[in-house]
């Protein structure tokens, strides 16, 4: 630099940088200069005497020292520290890769449900479910989710992204040429109560939402090939067969424990799982026309709601 120090980048978002750093207290941050000889600059700060001048860059943090070892050793430290934070279940996904579920038929069905079967649920002494999964608008199909804090990491989506509108193109076409359609659709039948504290829509198993699965899979090894995945989301394995794929229609107050979304004690599901047990309604069949890679907790109004779309792929 400028100044004769040497400076090493890390692509890292300034909400994530914080917390790897030891949130307000900042006692990882002292101990890596302690360490290292290093200093670590926030996204919005500058590498000034007074290191706390804001600028424009939100996307990448500077590690500073007197030398390319010192720098080098204060960003191994911090990277470690980054990686941590990440893969903590308290982190929340910020993006998801699924299928937007905007028909009218099933947004009906699920409003339904809310008004008769959440509200049985509630009186039995049950948590309500969390305020931005109170539109029925706002439910989702997710194949599965990521933490993207990082430039870095959502360029690496977006390849991702369209790496798999290849995988999908192949595997549609074979399936036309084996059955005559290329078309994906599903069906939604029951519901049911996972171990995450979400409340979900179960898909009927059969051919079709193999099918679907298939799809999924190939949005999953691209991601997984885009090394965009963390231990904390589904990974590899993002498309559970034995679990199979199901649409999430509510989601359990945060853990005061953990920070998570599930449950507080294994008593809190089978309790809940006792209300919902004998549902067995039928909320209808679809057809997949696009998958999305989408925020998590951003939403576009005037698409009715339904979460932000950053790219998508056309299986018409």
């Amino acid at each position: 630099a400028d100044s004769g120090e040497w400076q090493e980048r890390v692509s890292v978002d300034a909400a994530l940088a914080k917390r790897a750093l030891g949130g307000p207290s900042g006692a990882a941050r002292l101990a890596l200069e302690r360490d290292t000889g290093a200093r670590v600059v926030l996204p919005g700060e500058t590498p000034g005497p007074d290191g706390r001048s804001p600028v424009a860059n939100r996307g990448e943090a500077l590690v500073v020292g007197a030398t390319a070892d010192r720098a080098a050793a204060g960003r191994a430290v911090f990277e470690s520290l980054v990686r941590e934070a990440l893969e903590a279940r308290s982190t929340p996904h910020t993006h998801f890769v699924g299928v937007p579920l905007d028909a009218d038929a099933l947004v009906d069905a699920a409003r339904a449900f809310r008004a008769e079967c959440l509200a049985r649920a509630n009186s039995a002494g049950s948590p309500p479910p969390m305020p931005e999964f109170a539109e029925p608008g706002r439910l989702r199909l997710a194949f599965f989710e990521l933490k993207l804090c990082s430039d870095d990491a959502r360029r690496a989506a977006t390849r991702a992204m369209a790496n798999a509108t290849i995988a999908v193109e192949t595997l549609l076409t074979r399936l036309e040429r084996e059955t005559g359609t290329r078309a994906v659709s599903f069906s939604l039948r029951g519901v049911d109560v996972d171990g995450d504290g979400r409340l979900v829509l179960e898909m009927d198993a059969g051919d079709d939402d193999a099918r679907l699965a298939s799809v999924g899979e190939c949005f999953a090894a691209a991601f997984a090939e885009a090394d965009v995945f963390v231990s904390s989301s589904f990974g590899n394995d993002a498309i559970e067969k034995e679990k199979g794929l199901n649409v999430e229609l509510a989601r359990w107050p945060t853990s005061r424990a953990t920070g998570a979304t599930a449950f507080e004690t294994p008593n809190d599901a089978e309790r809940v799982r006792r209300v919902f047990r004998d549902e067995a309604r039928d909320f209808g069949r679809f057809e997949v026309k696009e998958v999305r890679l989408s925020k998590s907790r951003e939403f576009d109004v005037a698409l009715g709601g339904y979460f932000k779309c950053v790219q998508s792929v056309s299986l018409k």
